[in-house]
């Protein structure tokens, strides 16, 4: 499913009960058991839930608002997926033991045993397993008085973990610890030499390196996550700190007996309400969480060839002196090199004067294992660098911007959502349940780069097709909400309740205010960017027309006279909406949750309003626009007389105009009528379902259709189906994550 893309993953204890995890699985029990009883009643649940995050890996005890502040702040993704606290932890470790024992060796061993409990007690994700490999090879390499590698034992690493871990390229965790190791390994060298060249401070230095990291990290962070944590990169080094002292403040006090750790429980106490006050005032920062959306394949490319162009040729680090970079010499000076293990002295010529790089980098492997997408300097930079600027901005202006029409049916179980874009509009067609919006629509919409919602269309009140509303209004602008008749108060309220269930302080991303909420009945049409919307059920309760027009949005509508609401907006109440899209050969029909009785009467009893009569209207658009040569953006009120021989129109569209139909009822039995299928020629039968105890959806219903000449798809078992409608073809695709 899209969720499972853009959802962070869990890193608690995986099944399985022999060898080593076995005995952390037991001994994690045991900590959780003890920690329970160290810290018991209401006062101290908030620090439990902590304890048990940063020492078990497990969420579960995490109140919703600790749980928030640190995604917001970045703690989570610094902790459980990058594993970079099992590092610090050794290395506090390590330096403390060797105070007290003045003994390299017992130290070392007393780190590494620290790194390996840690990871163990995260029940060996990625990330700390990462650690504490980097940490062994790197104490291996010291007693084997071998120099460590840092490149070398990534391999090493990846390798082990490689054989650990299936798919491990396709790991979350996997791709973003070692990226942060190698990033931050690429990116030590050049803050090294602007720290000493324009004699920096600590706090800059720090600045500078995490400016650097998350340079290279934000596409990958892009990729996975619905935001990244500004405060993740700034507040990384305040982050490890707090996560070692709590780890050690809590490691001893659950390890005496029970009476001395309760006596003792107000050190980590006071740790974890500094970590939890800390990580509330950083997820308050403006700007301290940005969605950006997911880029892709070229924008990768232009972006990181971009970031090593620039690192690579700034003027500061090759006109760089002091420590750590080579000296700029004149012709018939000596070039001495006095790195550690060896020395050697070169006469410098004008011809081949010494290459003014860090002494990291004059290593020519390693050289050529960073730098290598480098171009060679006879290839003007200037024009490199441009050509790669106007690939990333032609391919984020098309990402805004959709040349055709698409259509995303997002599978979201046992309940309906839909996005639809074409041009600069985006509309979205029923929300789903308040958990499927925010595991699914939300990161989808964030993902795809969308800040702003044109309309969003609620097909009816039930839960599974407007419980996310609240949801989508917090995350995004939401321009226009479009419900059946009488239920515009309703919706009013189910938003209102929703504001006032946040907790103070949180932002929401449509005013109410602002906000204008349309009641749509039968006859009712409009034309949004490229597309044309038609309402075929329910009525109406009025006839006098009014205009709406939002931020280019525009539409013609026959608004209701009275605000008379019906006594329960259930199925039978259901908006049936056609799209089209101008001359584009393809139709759209979204039927909600309307039951049998009401297709049949909508099928039977025809006039302007019918599902014969609508198709008809399409095809008489979709011939005007062909043969013109222009797609019909504006629309205009049809007059009787136009009603009357649209309603007389073969019922069949034209051959060549391909029928998107959303199925009714999740394809339940009850909605099934025979000749429903039947009055389309063929093309692609949507149903959107999940896991249920109703039987949905019906045998019955996919024979019907696949008869009909419909391929039918299932979003269960095929996942979001996408249909991008382009000149002359329609082109539909599966997504299963």
């Amino acid at each position: 499913q899209p969720a499972s893309g853009y959802a962070q993953p869990t890193t608690g204890h995986r099944p399985g009960n022999s060898g080593l995890r076995f005995i952390f699985q037991r001994l994690a029990h045991h900590l959780e058991a003890k920690i329970d009883a160290i810290f018991p009643g209401n006062l101290t649940q908030g620090e439990t839930g902590v304890i048990k995050a940063l020492l078990l890996g497990d969420r579960g005890d995490l109140s919703p608002q600790d749980s928030e502040h640190f995604r917001a702040a970045g703690l989570y993704r610094f902790i459980a997926i990058a594993g970079f606290h099992v590092q610090l932890a050794a290395g506090v470790v390590e330096r403390v033991v060797r105070r007290l024992t003045k003994h390299r060796n017992i130290s070392m061993f007393a780190g590494l045993l620290a790194a390996f409990l840690l990871a163990g007690l995260s029940g060996w994700a990625v990330g700390p397993l990462r650690a504490f490999l980097c940490v062994l090879l790197k104490h291996l390499a010291f007693w084997c008085r071998r120099k460590y590698d840092t490149l070398t034992g990534f391999a090493v690493c990846s390798f082990i973990i490689g054989w650990r871990v299936p798919y491990p390229l396709a790991d979350v965790s996997f791709q973003l610890s070692f990226a942060g190791m190698l990033a931050g390994w690429v990116t030590w060298e050049y803050t090294q030499a602007l720290t000493r060249k324009y004699e920096l401070g600590l706090v800059r230095h720090y600045l500078v390196q995490s400016t650097l990291v998350g340079m290279l990290l934000l596409p990958l962070l892009a990729v996975h996550f619905q935001d990244v944590s500004i405060a993740g990169f700034l507040f990384g080094g305040l982050w490890g700190l707090l996560s070692v002292a709590v780890s050690l403040a809590t490691l001893p006090v659950v390890c005496i007996p029970l009476a001395a750790g309760r006596w003792l429980s107000w050190c980590p106490f006071l740790v974890i309400r500094g970590l939890r006050q800390v990580g509330a005032f950083a997820a308050r920062l403006p700007l301290v969480s940005l969605a950006f959306p997911s880029p892709k394949l070229p924008e990768l490319v232009a972006y990181y060839c971009l970031v090593f162009m620039l690192l690579d040729g700034g003027q500061d680090f090759r006109q760089a002196t002091a420590t750590g970079f080579s000296k700029d010499l004149t012709a018939g000076s000596l070039y001495e090199d006095t790195r550690a293990g060896w020395r050697a002295e070169t006469r410098v010529s004008p011809e081949s004067p010494p290459k003014l790089m860090p002494r990291r980098f004059e290593n020519p492997t390693l050289k050529h294992r960073i730098c290598s997408i480098i171009p060679d300097k006879r290839v003007p930079r200037k024009f490199i660098m441009l050509g790669l600027c106007c690939v990333l901005c032609v391919s984020v202006g098309l990402r805004y911007y959709c040349v055709w029409p698409q259509v995303v049916f997002l599978s979201v179980g046992q309940a309906d959502t839909a996005v639809i874009r074409t041009k600069g509009t985006v509309i979205v067609v029923d929300t789903g349940t308040e958990t499927s919006a925010r595991r699914v629509l939300v990161p989808y919409l964030k993902h795809e780069g969308i800040r702003k919602i044109d309309l969003c269309i609620i097909s009816h009140l039930h839960a599974d097709h407007a419980g996310g509303l609240g949801e989508v209004c917090r995350n995004f602008k939401v321009n226009t909400v479009m419900t059946c008749p009488g239920s515009k108060q309703a919706v009013y309220q189910i938003l209102k309740q929703d504001a006032l269930g946040l907790a103070s302080g949180t932002r929401t991303a449509t005013d109410l205010d602002e906000l204008v909420i349309l009641e749509a009945g039968a006859g009712d049409v409009y034309a949004i960017g490229g597309a044309v919307l038609t309402v075929i059920h329910p009525p109406g309760v009025g006839n006098n027309t009014q205009a709406w027009r939002s931020d280019g949005v525009q539409a013609d509508a026959l608004m209701p006279a009275a605000q008379e609401a019906f006594s329960e907006f259930g199925n039978e109440h259901s908006l049936v909406i056609g799209v089209s899209f101008g001359r584009l050969p393809a139709y759209i029909e979204f039927w909600g949750d309307v039951p049998g009785n009401v297709v049949m009467g909508l099928l039977r009893g025809g006039g302007t309003t019918s599902p014969a009569s609508h198709l008809g209207n399409l095809a008489g658009q979709w011939s005007e626009g062909q043969a013109s040569g222009q797609a019909s953006n504006e629309v205009d009120k049809l007059t009787g007389e136009q009603a009357g021989k649209q309603a007389g129109m073969e019922p069949k569209p034209p051959p060549g105009v391909v029928s998107i139909i959303k199925v009714p009822h999740h394809g339940s039995p009850d909605s099934l009528v025979y000749g429903f299928y039947q009055r389309v020629w063929g093309g692609v039968a949507v149903i959107s379902v999940g896991p249920n105890s109703y039987g949905h959806p019906s045998p019955d219903v996919i024979r019907e259709a696949e008869q009909s000449g419909l391929t039918v798809f299932r979003t269960d078992k095929d996942g979001a189906v996408t249909v991008k409608i382009y000149p002359g073809r329609v082109r539909v695709s599966r997504f299963v994550k």
